[in-house]
């Protein structure tokens, strides 16, 4: 029993005994991988350094190189005349359409009588067959005849029986003067009860016929009237058949030309329906929608103060020039503005029309202005003094530009745009003849007051002066993100 504990004992000792050297073991090898990679680490760093120490030191290089260039453009203000330019489709001034407005046949059109054609105005184009509205006339004519003749008639019959009225009406008088004096000899027993009675007979039958005299008078005058409505009606038609006449020779209305034709002859036609359509290419207009700001800044459009003053006059000492964009060399023309048609909310563009006058090319080789044609229509507005034209691409982001000075120091400028010039910018203020204008995005870094290196476009550099510590504060002190940062 004794030695069964004892070997007990033992095998708990030598399980104790491999454990903790197991423990021991990992903790032996947890260092030297640790002592492993620090040795890596300090050869790496120590290479790192050796490698270092073999790189051959850079040159000093002077501050001056160190001076970031910048193209410049100097200015040359000039006098301007504002331009404003747009694009237009050349139309005519009018474009009618000629219906038929009587039914008929065509029996005769113009010779070559085609699209194209150029016409006078009242110049016949064609006519229809007027046969029916020629019986129409005489129908009418005919009938205005008699019933003039049925007034005529009446007329005399109402005369004559105004003048048998008055004779009646006498004997009438006569009759009731004999009636009173007999019925007074009655009364005074004088007459007999029967020459009473005949002298009432006369009266009464005198009274009738007046009354019959006076009625056909009343029926007389209103025959005339009834007759006189039927000559007005007459007349009406005799009117509306000469009209009908005179529609069925279809007439040019202007000088024009022949935009499209519908008929040929031969043809019936109804009315309404569609026979020519004129287009009067003698008076041209050029519709040019332009810039809302532009059109405000360098045409001097002005409210229409005296007849409307919610819409704008149409300024005469605009000088317009509209030239055909395929060809200009060839078809080139001087105009008027002849009013502002329209503004477009969407666009902010307002619609100048302007109206040619004067051909600036001619000879064999000038082509005509014609409808349809696509056009460039230069407006030429105010006059400026000392105004510059420079790039879009000098203005920075902030629509500000920026200069340098005589001495190389890089300078914020304030300018008024005035208008715009195709690719360049019209200023009427803020920079002076002489500047050095910056014509180019300024570099990521660049502010205002540091020293720069002006160049031409051609890479060539300009010389300016030294610039001085107190130059250099003053330029500090005049910039405008100083003066920002102060506030």
């Amino acid at each position: 029993m004794n030695s069964s504990k004892k070997t007990e004992i033992e095998m708990n000792e030598n399980e104790q005994n491999y454990d903790s050297n197991k423990k021991t073991h990992k903790t032996e090898v947890a260092i030297s991988r640790i002592v492993i990679c620090l040795a890596i680490l300090a050869v790496g760093v120590l290479g790192f350094f050796g490698l270092a120490a073999l790189k051959p030191k850079p040159k000093e290089r002077p501050s001056e190189e160190l001076i970031k260039s910048l193209i410049v453009e100097e200015i040359k203000p000039e006098t301007i005349l504002a331009e404003v330019s747009g694009f237009s489709t050349i139309r005519p001034l009018k474009e009618v359409e000629l219906s038929a407005q009587v039914t008929g046949t065509i029996t005769a059109t113009r010779e070559k009588l085609k699209a194209g054609t150029l016409v006078k105005k009242g110049e016949m184009l064609a006519k229809i067959d007027d046969s029916d509205y020629v019986i129409n006339l005489k129908e009418a004519v005919a009938e205005l005849a008699r019933l003039r003749g049925e007034k005529k008639v009446l007329e005399q019959t109402l005369t004559d029986n105004r003048m048998e009225v008055k004779s009646v009406n006498n004997i009438y008088e006569l009759e009731l003067k004999e009636y009173q004096r007999t019925l007074s000899l009655f009364q005074k027993r004088v007459k007999t009860q029967a020459g009473l009675n005949r002298a009432n007979q006369d009266l009464s039958a005198r009274r009738k016929e007046l009354i019959a005299m006076k009625t056909r008078i009343i029926n007389g005058e209103v025959q005339i009237q009834t007759v006189e409505a039927q000559i007005d009606r007459a007349l009406a038609q005799e009117g509306k058949a000469k009209l009908d006449i005179k529609r069925c020779t279809i007439k040019s209305p202007f000088d024009a030309r022949l935009k499209n034709v519908y008929i040929e002859g031969g043809e019936h036609v109804s009315i309404g329906e569609k026979l020519f359509e004129l287009a009067d290419d003698y008076n041209l207009e050029a519709p040019t929608p332009i810039d809302a700001f532009d059109a405000a800044s360098s045409l001097d459009l002005k409210p229409n103060l005296k007849d409307y003053g919610h819409w704008f006059t149409s300024p005469a000492d605009v000088k317009v020039v509209i030239q055909w964009t395929d060809n200009p060399s060839k078809c080139k023309w001087e105009g008027q503005i002849a009013r502002v048609e329209s503004y477009n909310s969407e666009t902010r563009a307002i619609t100048v029309v302007a109206k040619p006058t004067k051909p600036l090319t001619n000879g064999i080789n000038s082509f005509p202005l014609i409808s349809g044609m696509f056009c460039k229509v230069t407006f030429y507005g105010k006059k400026m003094e000392n105004a510059v034209r420079i790039p879009w691409i000098a203005i920075q982001f902030d629509r500000d530009v920026f200069v340098v000075d005589e001495t190389g120091i890089l300078k914020e400028r304030k300018i008024k745009i005035f208008s715009t010039d195709g690719d360049r910018v019209i200023v009427s203020s803020g920079l002076k003849k002489g500047d050095l204008l910056v014509v180019q995005r300024l570099p990521r870094g660049m502010t205002n007051g540091m020293q720069v290196k002006p160049i031409r476009a051609d890479g060539k550099e300009i010389k300016l002066a030294k610039p001085t510590k107190k130059r250099k504060k003053k330029a500090q002190a005049e910039s405008p993100t100083s003066k920002k940062n102060r506030t």
